[in-house]
């Protein structure tokens, strides 16, 4: 670990290390979420990738291609051990593997149906090895070279050294502000009523239902990206760079899970209001949000999910719920959080407590096989890395993973993003679809730049 000159222009840095293949960031949004997110991460040239579809896994390192049968959570936990255990560090991350678990991965974890075509073609899991990384502390204003015994830091003191030009230029963004959807206004009414119908029937408590939003995107030079973080950043920020023309973008704010020692943590949210311009009206969406006994019961259900998932790994009473219900503040919404607590028993590897909790159930419903299930019917395209979770599994043993929402996906100029809303006894299907639309105009809007979200038109996918 090593001290060097503060990284004030972090984009610029991480424009300069885009340039190699396989380039991530883990980004705090400059630490404006001190709490959640004080510390940034860049690294590229991974020492090794793993990438799964179903139960085929494929493995490369340098020039090698290595191709297996194996559970996704067993090979992920496999490959990430092989690299060794290395000695904690005062920073969060000290290198390990960074990328992102999907969403159908669940099937892996329960009897679910097969997943359903009609995807981007992204893999279920992806994870990258880095030997080296910049961590960028935004409290004290200070950078660190982080690296693995024996590794080479040379692509890092590059960036620095001569970062990339950041341009707001993209071309064409997203073609004339058209996004095809995979549920149109009736079709999501319909899967709400028949929520409904399972909630009022006893299967469910609540359920978490979600339409994608697909549109054609020019990625070059990430400007996309750039857009989103600044328009609607959160503590869980992320960028991978798959390789071959693929990427994932998320702004999320919520916390899948975080481990520290024995210590684990999650903090879900549920609840959510839109910031307003106006001081005096956004302070009453906060009491508004604070007040609604819906949000709050919502919130509690989730928790006491949580708590049940990690009740299968950790120690017998070490579970806390530290917070009940806390209001978070972000650019675009206001959201309610809760935090939960355990130790995880001696026994419990990784694949053990990933098993246990995923996906998280804040964006599933509750009992959560069941909302799976449910999800599965009525939603009619895969979900892929929306609502799974990005984030690091450090060399040390320690990993913060976040929730995949607030996450755009795109693939050789193919973008797509989905937006949900959770259903429960007393919802209105017009509400819902309304909170649907109101949050795909504000991602769409965030990657066009200025374009209002009044021009952005909707219209039926061909999927």
């Amino acid at each position: 670990m090593e001290e060097i000159p503060h990284i004030q222009d972090v984009e610029s840095v991480w424009a300069g290390l885009s340039r190699s293949p396989g380039t991530v960031w883990l980004d705090s949004v400059d630490g404006q979420y001190p709490e959640l997110g004080r510390y940034s991460v860049l690294a590229t040239r991974p020492r090794s990738v793993i990438e799964a579809r179903g139960r085929g896994i494929t493995i490369r390192s340098g020039r090698s291609e290595r191709h297996l049968r194996s559970d996704p959570f067993d090979a992920l936990a496999a490959w990430h051990a092989s690299f060794g255990q290395h000695p904690s560090s005062a920073l969060p991350f000290a290198g390990g593997a960074i990328g992102y678990l999907g969403y159908e991965l669940g099937g892996h974890v329960e009897c679910l149906p097969t997943p359903r075509p009609g995807g981007l073609g992204l893999p279920d899991l992806w994870f990258g090895y880095y030997d080296s990384a910049l961590v960028i502390d935004h409290a004290e204003q200070r950078t660190w070279q982080v690296a693995l015994e024996g590794a080479s830091a040379e692509s890092l003191h590059e960036a620095v050294a001569f970062p990339g030009a950041v341009s707001e230029s993209s071309g064409r963004r997203i073609r004339e502000g058209i996004l095809r959807e995979s549920l149109t206004a009736d079709a999501y009414h319909r899967a709400v009523e028949r929520a409904l119908e399972y909630i009022a029937a006893g299967d469910i408590f609540q359920v978490n239902l979600a339409r994608r939003l697909d549109f054609e995107l020019d990625t070059r030079g990430g400007a996309p990206f750039r857009r989103l973080r600044r328009f609607n950043g959160g503590p869980f920020t992320a960028c991978l760079d798959l390789g071959d023309e693929r990427w994932i973008w998320s702004t999320s704010p919520e916390r899948f899970l975080a481990t520290d020692g024995r210590r684990v943590e999650t903090r879900p949210i549920k609840g959510t209001v839109p910031r307003e311009a106006d001081a005096a009206a956004d302070a009453r969406a906060r009491e508004r949000l604070l007040a609604s006994a819906k949000d709050a019961a919502e919130l509690t259900m989730i928790v006491d999910l949580e708590r049940n998932d990690l009740g299968r790994v950790c120690e017998y009473g070490s579970i806390r719920v530290e917070t009940a219900r806390r209001l978070e503040s972000f650019p675009t919404v206001h959201h309610l959080e809760a935090q939960v607590t355990g130790f995880l028993r001696a026994e419990v590897g990784l694949a053990e407590l990933l098993r246990a909790t995923f996906p998280g159930g804040s964006i599933t419903g509750a009992p959560k096989v069941r909302a799976m299930e449910i999800i599965h019917e009525l939603e009619p395209v895969p979900r892929e890395a929306y609502t799974g979770a990005i984030g690091y599994l450090g060399a040390d043993g320690r990993l913060d993973l976040n929730i995949a929402i607030r996450t755009v996906m795109a693939s050789r100029g193919h973008g797509a993003f989905h937006v949900g809303s959770g259903i429960v006894a007393d919802s209105d299907p017009e509400s819902e679809w309304s909170e649907t639309e109101a949050k795909g105009r504000g991602l769409a809007r965030a990657l066009l730049g200025e374009t209002p979200a009044e021009a952005i038109a909707f219209e039926a996918s061909s999927e």
